[in-house]
């Protein structure tokens, strides 16, 4: 039976970034379900930035996107407040800025793209979007939380905004076992669901021809793929760019400055910068094998990192840092390492390795988002 879904996440459809709220508001969508799609507000005060990012969000704010009859994704504006100036207010007098400049323009929309209809469900995976669940009329509250967000956002006002949402909430979704875990010292007394991230399977399958960057390239290649930040472990690049300098490195996404300044200069480590997700696949199926260097900050402990889904998808291995969540997965072609003589030894050890690319791929099989979306609404169904 169909159902009317409105999904509060942290990233807008269309742009660089594609995340698991993406995926399964698309696979919904596909299983016949109506879905819109709201991201984080955007203040005035974010629009005085220049980077790429704000720019593709200045031509899609406040405009409802639609990708299909049953898909729809919207960007809304706020007079409101950035986050990290509207905690603080918050902190004090439990009124979120952010969102309450933002209600008016969502309320209208979500009224449009629904034909007036209730929302079944309203998944909220953004905590710092409370405040909006009180004027969207829904059955059911699902809080979905994607990461240790205290950890993330590095302030613990946000458990505010989490303890708010978890009280109003019918069912608790985690996307792996600390996460779930940290959702627990909320309450144990609601229906909980660890869904992982998943990949989407056929995107990552077709066949593409190689990308021109890598013409000029020296082979093997070891590739990262995603957001060089705090979460990135900028030495473990350079020991192996030292290491084994017969390698090319390539690094796939939008950097800081502070860590293009951490990472080495040798010629072997190529920064390529954001590429459209469309792209993505065929510089995985170009490369020998793939990395996940995490860094030793705290929001890593719970992540699930989509790209290890996709990396196995392309048919390559993968040398990723130890985590517990990681190594609870046992997944077959990824190597684990917990320090940096560890790291060259696995490297070393997939270089030597004659891995077969089909069998890789089949790993990835049962871990399509398809099958993450039917798990969510059997799930929410059992409500």
């Amino acid at each position: 039976m169909k159902k009317n879904i409105v999904f509060l996440s942290h990233t807008f459809m269309g742009g660089p970034f594609v995340v698991g709220s993406h995926h399964l508001a698309k696979e919904l969508a596909k299983q016949g379900h109506k879905v819109l799609h709201i991201s984080t507000p955007l203040t005035l005060m974010h629009l005085l930035k220049k980077d790429e990012i704000t720019s593709i969000k200045k031509n899609r704010y406040n405009k409802l996107v639609y990708y299909n009859e049953n898909l729809g994704d919207y960007l809304p504006g706020s007079l409101g407040l950035p986050w990290a100036l509207s905690k603080y207010f918050y902190k004090f007098f439990r009124i979120n800025l952010l969102t309450i400049g933002a209600k008016n323009r969502i309320n209208k929309i979500i009224a449009k793209f629904f034909w007036g209809e209730e929302v079944d469900y309203l998944i909220i995976d953004q905590p710092t979007m409370q405040g909006l669940e009180a004027i969207i009329p829904t059955k059911k509250i699902v809080y979905r939380a994607t990461d240790i967000y205290k950890d993330m956002f590095g302030d613990n006002i946000v458990n505010l905004l989490e303890r708010k949402i978890v009280e109003q909430a019918v069912a608790l979704v985690g996307t792996s076992k600390p996460v779930c875990d940290y959702l627990k010292g909320y309450t144990d007394k609601k229906p909980m669901l660890l869904l992982e991230n998943g990949v989407d399977i056929d995107h990552f399958a077709v066949k593409y021809d190689k990308p021109v960057e890598f013409n000029e390239l020296k082979q093997p290649v070891a590739i990262y793929v995603g957001a060089l930040d705090k979460r990135f472990d900028c030495k473990a690049i350079n020991i192996l760019a030292e290491e084994f300098q017969f390698v090319t490195f390539v690094l796939i996404g939008p950097a800081n400055e502070e860590v293009i300044k951490g990472i080495s200069k040798r010629k072997n480590v190529v920064l390529l910068g954001s590429r459209k997700y469309e792209d993505i696949p065929k510089y995985l199926q170009n490369s020998q094998l793939a990395l996940l260097p995490m860094s030793n900050h705290k929001s890593n402990v719970g992540r699930s990192p989509m790209k290890l889904y996709e990396y196995l998808a392309s048919g390559i291995p993968v040398l990723c840092t130890y985590s517990p969540e990681i190594k609870r997965r046992n997944l077959k072609h990824v190597l684990l390492y917990k320090e940096y003589d560890s790291m060259k030894e696995q490297f070393d050890l997939l270089l030597k390795t004659n891995y077969c690319k089909k069998e890789i791929y089949k790993e990835s099989q049962d871990l399509s988002w398809e099958g993450r979306a039917k798990k969510l609404v059997t799930f929410l169904e059992e409500i």
